[in-house]
């Protein structure tokens, strides 16, 4: 006779999703961008805070990454009593999903925001957090 608790050994973990909070100011501000840059991507820094395991974005910024841009923003972000705390970075006629070169440059305490955009000025915005070597989805609140 078989066992009538197959499942008796499990215990539900603490299930997580990150989260990164993005007030629509800052998320329709991006979106703009991506669509002003269309066809070209664009790219830039998210300022704000850590809130445990979560962030919660209070300015972003146009900015090359790895430049005098990404620097002035830094220092921006230190001189409000704030953090950068991810990226953001269109994607022209793509989806807004992690590729392997997004790979090569994430940091793994940021959050990554990818936004689609096509010729319509369709946007769709989706962010991820890379952990252990792999892109986890975080839920994007407002």
């Amino acid at each position: 006779m078989s066992d009538p608790t197959p499942n008796a050994g499990f215990r539900p973990g603490p299930f997580r999703v990150p989260r990164v909070a993005l007030a629509r100011f800052q998320r329709f501000q991006i979106e703009a961008w991506a669509a002003q840059a269309y066809p070209l991507a664009v790219c830039g820094l998210l300022l704000g805070v850590q809130e445990g395991d979560n962030r919660r974005v209070v300015a972003a910024r146009l900015a090359q990454l790895g430049t005098v841009d990404q620097r002035a923003a830094e220092a921006e972000a230190r001189a409000l009593g704030l953090a950068v705390v991810g990226t953001w970075r269109s994607k022209p006629d793509a989806a807004p999903v992690p590729e392997a070169t997004d790979r090569e440059r994430a940091a793994p305490s940021w959050s990554h925001v990818l936004v689609a955009v096509d010729r319509h000025a369709e946007r769709e915005l989706r962010a991820w957090r890379f952990e252990d070597g792999h892109f986890v989805e975080e839920e994007v609140a407002s």
